[in-house]
C-alpha cells in the first residue's frame, strides 16, 4: 500500500529555497537518498563543531569547558536493503 504524499515536491523544493534549506526526497521504504541525507547532515554537524572549536572551548552547564572530538568514518560504499524486513518498518 503506497501512501499519498502529504506535501508535493515542488512545494518542498520552493520552501526548502525560500529558507536557504537543502532539500532532500528521502525514502526508507525504497532506501533512496537516505545516506545522502544523513551525510550531508553529518558534514554540517562537524563543520559547525570545527568553526565552533575554532573559536575557542566549549562551556559546559556547570561552567566547566571541555573538548570534544567528533570521529566520522565512512567506507565509501554504500549500505545493501536489509532483506529481513521486506520494507514493512514504516506502517
Amino acid at each position: 500500500e503506497q501512501m499519498e504524499k502529504i506535501v508535493s515536491t515542488s512545494d518542498a523544493q520552493q520552501y526548502a529555497r525560500q529558507m536557504n534549506l537543502t532539500f532532500f526526497e528521502t525514502s526508507a521504504k525504497d532506501n533512496k537518498n537516505v545516506s545522502e541525507a544523513f551525510y550531508a547532515v553529518t558534514r554540517l554537524a562537524l563543520y559547525q563543531r570545527l568553526e565552533a572549536r575554532a573559536k575557542g572551548p566549549v562551556m559546559q552547564h556547570n561552567g566547566a569547558t571541555t573538548s570534544q572530538n567528533i570521529r566520522l568514518k565512512s567506507s565509501g560504499k554504500s549500505k545493501k536493503k536489509d532483506k529481513k524486513h521486506n520494507g514493512s518498518c514504516c506502517k
